[in-house]
């Protein structure tokens, strides 16, 4: 049984009713909060507070441990801030939703580094148990309040314990991450995902250790429980464990398609007839089987590096389209020569129907 003492006067990076921080700071304030909390973990309350330009730059901060580089008045460069610490987030909205407010998409590298973790809301609201209080609202004050009164016990004692055993400390860690990994990540499962649950799997580690010294009152095996639940609630968010770049450069062709596929691509059996529909700013030709009704799509070249591709290396997207069965290559090229309509042998990119399979 752990004795809970009140830590009412510790330092800003060792715990206390005010160590929750918010995220309404600019870029340089959230350098300095983390500087201050090296070594320590840094919560952040209520992401909708900040602007949402900065907290996709804030999330490379945060994670890479080391702030912007600057110059002195004399020109020299000045030492640049640095830290090692884990980082919690709040909101209402997550990295996604709260950089789409700003017409900015996070990339697979923010994304990693800020997991969105949802909270699932049931019968009792964000809780999966009240522990025998009347309501979940009486269990969420009594949480408060506890939380005010009892904190920071915890970690000397873990610390102590990690200094014992810190000789074999690197190998048990990473065999109880093997051990979640190969529990909890899905056969197949790509970089960012692997990455991803080696965070969850850490933390289910720590947990494990301190359980096991009797420092939390929890069972064996619910810290890992926990953090297991919490990495397959962000594989759900995310909508798997391929790597996120692959998924939306394939909803970038789709959409594409789905929105210029009739208007920007003349039908090849219409072309030169008198009533065929006029196009503009034509992006290529569709052609469809008449044994089938399956229809492949004719991208002209510079429309599919420019806007198909638009953001992403056209060859990686060409590479990805290829090893999905989706883009009919010619040799070594993904592009190739096609007898187009009214204008010969053209360079071209050729889609087939398999673009709208499912590919999970």
């Amino acid at each position: 049984m752990v004795k809970h003492q009140r830590y009412g006067s510790l330092p800003q990076s060792g715990g206390g009713e005010d160590y929750l921080k918010r995220w309404r700071a600019t870029a340089n304030g959230l350098e300095g909060l983390a500087a201050s909390h090296n070594n320590c973990m840094l919560v952040l309350d209520e992401i909708s507070q900040a602007d949402a330009k900065l907290v996709g730059e804030a999330a490379y901060l945060l994670a890479n441990g080391s702030g912007k580089l600057r110059a002195s008045r004399d020109g020299t460069l000045r030492g640049a801030s640095n830290w090692r610490l884990l980082f919690l987030s709040s909101g209402e909205f997550g990295l996604v939703e709260h950089m789409a407010l700003a017409n900015l998409k996070p990339t697979a590298g923010q994304e990693v580094r800020l997991l969105d973790i949802p909270a699932i809301v049931g019968e009792l609201g964000l809780f999966e148990t009240i522990h025998n209080f009347p309501t979940p609202a009486d269990f969420a004050l009594s949480l408060e309040l506890r939380a005010k009164s009892f904190f920071g016990t915890p970690a000397p004692a873990f610390l102590e314990k990690l200094v014992q055993i810190r000789d074999k400390l690197p190998e048990l860690v990473k065999a109880r991450q093997q051990d979640f990994i190969r529990n909890y990540l899905p056969s197949g499962a790509e970089g960012q995902a692997s990455r991803a649950a080696n965070y969850f799997a850490l933390a289910s580690a720590a947990g494990e250790l301190a359980t096991t010294w009797g420092l939390t009152g929890w069972r064996d095996g619910e810290a890992t429980e926990a953090a297991a639940n919490c990495f397959r609630a962000w594989l759900n968010r995310r909508g798997g464990a391929e790597n996120l770049e692959a998924r939306e450069m394939l909803e970038q062709v789709r959409l594409f398609l789905e929105l210029h596929g009739s208007g920007r691509f003349e039908d090849w059996r219409n072309h030169g007839e008198i009533l065929a529909p006029k196009i503009i700013n034509r992006a290529g030709f569709r052609r469809t089987d008449d044994n089938n009704g399956e229809t492949e799509y004719y991208i002209f070249r510079e429309v599919f590096r420019n806007e198909v591709a638009r953001g992403y290396d056209y060859k990686m997207v060409c590479k990805l389209l290829h090893d999905l069965g989706c883009l009919v290559t010619a040799g070594r090229s993904y592009d190739r020569k096609e007898r187009l309509p009214g204008m010969g042998n053209t360079r071209c990119y050729r889609i087939n129907s398999k673009i709208w399979e499912d590919h999970e």
